[in-house]
Order: C-alpha cells, then structure tokens, then sequence
C-alpha cells in the first residue's frame, strides 16, 4: 500500500531526522548476517573512543532483525487499532544521555559553522572540514546530537560552495554511525534505522513497511521523532484522535516540532491559553519550528491580529519585538544571528506569558543558559577547538577528511 504523504525531514534540534512515514501493512526487514568481529568496533563504552581508520566499509555491520531484536526486543507488527487512550496511558519518555563538557563546546562551535552557511561562501570545503572534525571529536565521545548529524551530512551530498563543489554522500560513515548508535539502545537510532530504510540513504535499501515497523517500536521506546511520526501516519480523516495522542506522546518531551503542530491545534479549537503554553515551550525547545511558534507569539500580542483575536492576547510592543527576535534567530537565515540550534531555557524569567508583565526585552542571550550566551556573543574560534581535539588524540586523519567534488549546475 502507499504512502499517503511524502515523509517530512527536519535537521535541528533537537538534531534529528524526521521522517514521518504513512504505511499500512508490516513487514520484517530481510535478515542479513553480521560478524562478530564487525560488532567489536560498535560495541566499545563512550570512553573507549572511535578511531578514524576503524570505521570503514568493511569494519561496518549491516542492520540486521536479529541483532536489532537482541538490542532493543522484537519489534510487534504494526498496530493501527490502538486507541488515543491506550496510546497515551503507554506513552514512554527517553532522556538523551547528558553530554561531555568537551563535546558539547566542539558541538555547539560545529552547529555554528553549520547555521553560518557555508554552501554561500568561497571557503565553503575549509569550513565543512572544520565542522566534520568539531561533529567527529564530539561523537567519537559519545555526544549523542553530534552523531546524529554525522548520519544526516554523511548520509546526503552536501553543496558547499559557489565554486560548484560538493561534498558527497558517504554511506559507509553514515552506516557505521548508525549502527554504533544502535549499540548504545538509544530508541532515537531505532527512528534513525526507519527513516534510512524508507528514504534508502546509507545504501541500506529501501523497506517502506519495515520503515513503519521500526518507526511504531522507536515510538514505543520513546523516541519523541518516532512518536511525531506516527502522529503523522494518523492525520486523515477518522483518524484524528490518535494523531493528537501521538503528538502529545512528543509534546511531553518537549519537542519542538510537536509542540508546535499541537500549539496550533488548541488555537484553531479556542484553547487559548494552551496553545500559548504550547507556542512558548516550542521556543525554548529551539529548532526551526520553534522560530514559527515565536512568529505566531509576535502575531499574537500585534495591534489588530486575527492570532491576537483567537488567542484573547493584547497589543504588547515589547512582546511583539521579543518574539520577532527570536524568530528570526531561529527560521531566518538572513539574520546574522542566526542559529536554528539555539536553545532559550530562561524564556519564561525573561520573556513570561500573561498575565505576567514584561518591561522590558534584553535580547535573545538573555533567555539562554549562560554557558550558550558567552560563546555564542564571543565564539571560539574553531582552530582552537581543533587543537583541543588533537591533544585529546580525537583527530581524524586528513584522509579520513570528505573531498569535495565538481556538481554540474545543471543538476543541482
């Protein structure tokens, strides 16, 4: 049976590929054999760090029901019958795991030089090698987002520059970050599996009913991407309540995309003070659907708006400017701030809902931990942070560097 609707991607925030995926029938993903020798390299504790040279096409172990079920349980076969209560009462939650104070400062400066959009500039291979080595010192200790979007660069031919170069897809990284990840019973790498079977990067082959089996048992392990998912899957019509009980599931973890779609939901079903909750925790949440939930709060406090008449909100200047900024922080590349990777865990003591005053807006750093708001108005400059990772004995060999190519702009 086909799909319904084209899968949604998403790089953020979060970090995380988003691939919403309506299938109905199940299906288990051929078993393929996987060496014991291939596992060795994935199964190492964070502190026993990747080396370059040992993640190459034939140290890779290729995805397999068996290993998957010793990992993570047998996945059940998809079950479109639960009902919005039962999916709810179920809803499981994951914590990613805390990141290394190293890693974090490597993945922050890595994002930066990511947001700065290096497909625009001449130096646009220099600064992609920069931000593969920070992505590649940080995951080789165990940051969780920095692998994720190691799968997702390594897993697409990235443009990066006006001289029509490219960097291209390399599966075979993406593959062993992949199943690294997999080895670590993270449930976000289970919706990483999905999402590769259905979109077939990683040159694993295409699975669409093994991507929707895999998707439902990320959900029920508490991916909040794999729970926005099967919200997706949900939105037809008969359908609706399980779709707003799946993206509660997301909601409660506090991702952004979700947070968002349901935020819009209560406005349109005059819940206004839910939706503005929803809206408010979506920024902090960051991410390029948290700038949207920043621009409906902007809308919301102008003179006159229709948002403002459905939202029972009030003329507020300073509201208006303070969610415009970090809109445009978060969903406008034009901006020189801007970094879809912010996160504003301090919005609500600087930038509360009603009923509370605000007298003023300090900017965007304000509502950032302090630890962000340093770097981000006085960033480190990367070959710093490189050197940090030499001495650390983290640096990939320059071999191990993507080479760009030529692109004939005719195909771009």
């Amino acid at each position: 049976m086909k799909f319904s609707a084209r899968p949604l991607r998403f790089f953020i925030p979060t970090g995380m590929i988003v691939i919403a995926i309506a299938v109905v029938t199940s299906f288990m993903i051929h078993s393929r054999m996987i060496h014991a020798r291939q596992m060795e390299v994935f199964m190492q504790p964070f502190n026993v760090p990747l080396k370059g040279n040992e993640i190459t096409p034939d140290s890779i172990p290729i995805m397999d029901d068996a290993v998957m079920e010793k990992l993570f349980g047998k996945p059940r076969p998809f079950d479109p019958d639960r009902t919005p209560e039962q999916i709810v009462a179920n809803c499981a939650r994951w914590e990613e795991p805390v990141p290394d104070a190293d890693a974090q400062r490597w993945y922050r400066a890595a994002t930066t030089i990511q947001n700065k959009g290096f497909g625009l500039s001449i130096q646009g291979a220099k600064e992609f090698h920069q931000m593969q080595i920070l992505y590649e010192g940080a995951a080789r200790k165990g940051h969780f987002r920095a692998i994720n979007n190691l799968i997702w660069l390594y897993g697409r031919r990235v443009l990066v520059n006006m001289r029509e170069e490219a960097m291209p897809a390399q599966p075979a990284k993406a593959r062993a970050w992949m199943n690294y990840s997999l080895t670590r019973k993270w449930p976000a790498a289970v919706q990483w599996a999905a999402s590769a079977l259905y979109d077939g990067f990683g040159n694993y082959g295409r699975s669409e009913e093994g991507a929707l089996v895999y998707m439902q048992q990320a959900a029920d392990l508490g991916s909040a991407v794999g729970q926005f998912g099967m919200s997706k899957y949900f939105h037809r019509p008969g359908e609706m309540d399980k779709r707003t009980a799946w993206l509660e599931c997301a909601a409660n973890q506090n991702y952004s995309l979700a947070l968002m779609h349901l935020g819009r939901d209560k406005q349109i079903d005059e819940f206004p003070k839910a939706a503005l909750e929803l809206y408010q925790r979506a920024v902090m949440a960051g991410g390029e659907s948290g700038g949207d939930a920043a621009f409906a709060l902007s809308w919301a406090f102008e003179k006159a708006s229709s948002d403002q008449r459905e939202l029972r909100t009030f003329p507020d200047p300073i509201r208006e400017k303070a969610y415009a900024n970090l809109g445009h922080a978060l969903n406008n590349v034009s901006v020189d701030h801007h970094n879809s990777f912010y996160r504003f865990p301090r919005l609500n003591e600087v930038l509360p809902l009603p009923p509370a005053e605000v007298k003023e807006w300090k900017g965007i750093y304000s509502a950032m931990s302090a630890e962000d708001a340093e770097y981000y108005q006085n960033p480190t400059d990367p070959e710093i942070l490189i050197e940090e990772i030499r001495k650390a004995g983290l640096l990939v060999d320059d071999d191990y560097l993507t080479k760009p190519v030529y692109v004939d702009p005719d195909t771009l």
